[in-house]
């Protein structure tokens, strides 16, 4: 008996000092645990989330709102966070638990709502986000000069003549080692002023931009989950329309409303938007680029309107880039075949075939697997129909020679 009392003694001896060091913010070893303030957590969280280390940034975060569970920058915050890391029903609750805090202090919550749901939600989303946005962006002008807004008028075409000029300053220096100094110094006092001005209406800009990109979002609704409304077709060119009003030169709302045009087989009107989106880019430096799956995009409904040309133009600066997707290599030989170029075609199918068995882990892609196939056995067959290249001719004479020898 006096054994068992000693160990429950004992026991209970343990548990008051572990509660004692609890309460006191000690660790076992005796050293304090630094109690964060809630400004030290959010500076660790984004400290976190610049390396990359997006779990710990999530959960200093939480830390933070506990503290200050009011905090909606704090919410919006753990909700791109845990897009980021595919916790989108977590991300959702965020975003709505700060939109219901406070529903007017930001329209990227609702940006980023709209991206998580679908449907009807999400056209209520965007929505809102256009109007606050839009009550920003009236604001903001309502303070700027007349002289302002004109020059404001002119900076996108000064922001994408900048882009296109780039690659041709680039060739013009490659030719031209030696400059004039006096020159050089006007160049760059030009530079300075432009720079000057872009900092003036960065703000208008970037909003236009962000405006363009939640009314493209909002007719791509239109495109997809609403497309059986009766009035989709309406309310998608309304908002992509709208959105070229505020960015002329962003090639996303062109190529949108050229493929609401294919589907409504008004090819016509769908080159003419869709060359026009590519014209915006086409000259662009790589890190200027669209994405690489918007040229993607781009080429293939060039190929739909019979435009190969233009399309392998495309695709081939795209493998240049990445040469390891058997999609875009297949497509490209599809082009090339299109052409009548099938010993390019030839080319393009067999990489593609052996990137599909290289790359794909875990099964491949049976559907794409079987197109490849089923051209390549036609392009083969015409291939082999086609007389010899030059080089072949050499190499064959070449070796003829030897054997004589």
């Amino acid at each position: 008996m006096t054994n068992k009392n000693n160990n429950n003694n004992n026991n209970n001896s343990n548990s008051k000092r572990i509660t004692d060091r609890v309460k006191k913010g000690q660790k076992k070893g005796g050293a304090p645990t630094k109690l964060l303030s809630f400004e030290q957590l959010v500076a660790q969280a984004e400290k976190y989330a610049e390396e990359y280390e997006l779990e710990k940034a999530i959960d200093s975060f939480e830390r933070a709102l506990k503290m200050q569970p009011k905090d909606t920058t704090i919410m919006d915050a753990l909700g791109e966070l845990c897009i980021e890391i595919g916790l989108f029903d977590k991300a959702t609750k965020h975003f709505v638990n700060s939109i219901k805090t406070n529903p007017n202090d930001s329209y990227t919550k609702y940006m980023n709502l709209g991206q998580l749901l679908g449907g009807q939600e999400a056209i209520k989303s965007y929505t809102k986000a256009i109007e606050l946005m839009e009550l920003q962006l009236q604001s903001i002008m309502s303070q700027m000069t007349p002289e302002q807004l004109k020059k404001l008028e002119e900076s996108y075409q000064k922001l994408h003549n900048q882009k296109k000029q780039q690659q041709q300053e680039e060739e013009e220096e490659g030719q031209e080692e030696e400059g004039d100094e006096e020159q050089e110094d006007m160049m760059d006092d030009e530079e300075e002023v432009v720079e000057e001005e872009q900092e003036e209406e960065e703000p208008v800009l970037f909003l236009k931009d962000q405006l363009s990109s939640a009314l493209c979002s909002l007719a791509e609704l239109y495109l997809t989950d609403e497309c059986f409304d009766d009035n989709a077709e309406m309310e998608c060119e309304k908002n992509l329309r709208k959105a070229i009003g505020y960015a002329p030169y962003s090639p996303e709302p062109y190529s949108l409303l050229g493929s609401m045009k294919i589907s409504q087989c008004k090819n016509e009107e769908a080159l003419e938007l869709i060359s026009h989106s590519y014209t915006i880019w086409a000259d662009y430096e790589i890190e200027d680029l669209p994405s690489l799956e918007y040229r993607f995009g781009i080429a293939q409904m060039f190929v739909e309107l019979d435009q190969n040309r233009i399309a392998v133009v495309i695709l081939e600066s795209i493998v240049n880039q990445q040469d390891n997707i058997a999609e875009i290599w297949y497509t490209l030989g599809m082009v090339y075949h299109n052409l009548k170029e099938d010993r390019s075609a030839q080319d393009c199918l067999e990489t593609a075939l052996k990137l599909l068995t290289i790359v794909a882990k875990g099964g491949q892609d049976k559907e794409l697997e079987d197109q490849i196939k089923s051209l390549l056995v036609t392009v083969n067959e015409i291939v082999a129909t086609l007389p010899p290249e030059e080089d072949e001719v050499e190499e064959e004479e070449e070796q003829q020679m030897d054997d004589d020898q």
